[in-house]
Order: structure tokens, then sequence, then C-alpha cells
């Protein structure tokens, strides 16, 4: 009787533990699946969308014409000139004139702005808007390959670990990539910035010659910055995929059945 008192506790207790309760088998089997799914979307990233992203922006480096710059190709910049526009003051009278060098002027509580246009550079936006979608792509594809090396990584244990170090460095080359790709949107950030500044004095001091180089010149800078940066994403795919392919049996099995101590 105490023996079957004893088990009929046992069996109480683990219907009311939650490792053993029917809420837990069921997550446990959706954590599973979703494994499963991680699984092969690693998979397939590594052998078909890396291998189609590397011939595609080979291509568009060697063909599209965002990326084919010279120097000959700069735009000149262009200047609309436009009327001051004023606001009304406080007490309903209008501001006063506007400034001889086209700045804004406070007068009587009132403000007059400058109403000239300074187009943006158009290649430089249309390089960015090409690689800040491939940025995206590659940040996205970045994070489902780590997901899938560190569930590959096995539990700790004393010895046979040069293919866990393998992962390890792996997932340190996929963070360094996705560090240069922040950088690289931050950059476009960064540009724009300093070009509207540059574009105010330009139409602030249009007597001023050196501002209008200044401003050609960052142009250019970030032309050419662009194309380069179009090479680095190539590139970081190209050595990501070539790294994981070299080391794909220590990705997926890093401790080899088969391994002995000391060896």
């Amino acid at each position: 009787k105490m023996r079957r008192g004893s088990a009929k506790q046992l069996k109480v207790a683990d219907e009311n533990d939650p490792e053993h309760s029917e809420l837990s088998k069921q997550l446990k089997t959706k954590v599973v699946d979703l494994k499963k799914t991680l699984f092969d979307d690693g998979q397939q990233i590594l052998h078909e969308v890396m291998p189609k992203k590397i011939s595609e922006l080979t291509k568009a480096i060697a063909e599209h014409h965002l990326f084919s710059y010279s120097v000959s190709d700069e735009p000149d910049m262009q200047v609309e000139s436009g009327n001051p526009k004023k606001r009304k003051a406080d007490d309903g009278e209008s501001a006063g004139p506007e400034k001889s060098n086209g700045s804004a002027v406070c007068n009587g509580g009132g403000i007059v702005k400058n109403s000239t246009k300074f187009e943006s550079n158009e290649a430089v936006l249309a390089q960015h808007e090409y690689l800040r979608n491939e940025i995206h792509a590659f940040l996205a594809l970045l994070m489902k390959v780590k997901v899938w090396i560190q569930l590959n990584v096995p539990k700790v244990e004393d010895g046979n670990n040069f293919g866990v170090s393998v992962q390890e460095e792996t997932i340190s080359e996929l963070s360094r990539a996705e560090d240069s790709a922040f950088n690289l949107l931050e950059s476009m950030n960064k540009y724009l910035a300093t070009r509207g500044k540059l574009a105010s004095k330009v139409v602030k001091y249009p007597g001023l010659h050196d501002y209008r180089a200044s401003l050609r010149d960052l142009d250019r800078k970030e032309r050419l910055g662009m194309c380069l940066a179009a090479n680095d994403l190539r590139n970081n795919y190209f050595i990501l995929y070539d790294t994981m392919v070299k080391n794909l049996d220590k990705l997926k099995n890093p401790r080899s059945s088969t391994a002995l101590p000391f060896t």
C-alpha cells in the first residue's frame, strides 16, 4: 500500500511539474518545429541565397550606371532663386524685408525666410536607395545565419572543443559584417546632414565660391564612397560564404563522434 501511495504521489507531482505538463509538451513541439525551420533557412541562405547575391552585386558593380562613376559625369549644382516669404508677426503685422545676403530676418516678431531651392544630388540619392535596400536584406540574412550556427553549438563539455571555436569565430565574423553594414547606413545620414549645412551656406553666401567647391567635393567623395561600399558589401558576402562553406562540417557537427581525447 505504501508503494502504491508513493507511486500515486509521484504521478501527481509529475502532473503538477511545469516540465511535464501538457502545455509544456505542446510548446516544446512548437519550439522544435521552429528550430527545424531555422535550420532549413540557414542552409538555404548559405547554399542558394548568398551565391545569388554575390552574382547580382558583381553584375551591378560592373554594369549598373550608378557604380560607373567618373568626375566628368558630375552634374552642375542647380539653385532656384525664389522670392522671400513673410510670416505674420504675433500682432498681425507682416514682417520686414529680407537681408541682401538671403538669410532669414527677424523684425518685430516676424520672420522672413528665403525660398531659394537647392537641388539634391540625385545620383547619390539613387546610390543610397539601392545600397540601403541591399544592406537591409544583408542584415536580415546575417541574423538568420547567426541563429542557425548558434543553435548548432553543443552543450559545454571538457575537451574536443575545436569545432566550437570554429563556430564562435564564424559568429564573430558575422557580427563584424553587421557592424560594417550599420556603419554604412550611419554614414549616409551623416552625408545628408553635412550637405544640408553646406547647401545652406551656398544659398546664404552666393558670392563665396569656396562653399560651392566644398559641396562639389563632398558629392564626389560620397559617390566614390558608395561605389566602394558596393564592392565591400559584395566582398563581405563572398568572404562569409567562403568561410562557412570551408568549415561547414564543423559548423553543423562541431564535435566529431570519432574524435579521440588528447588528439
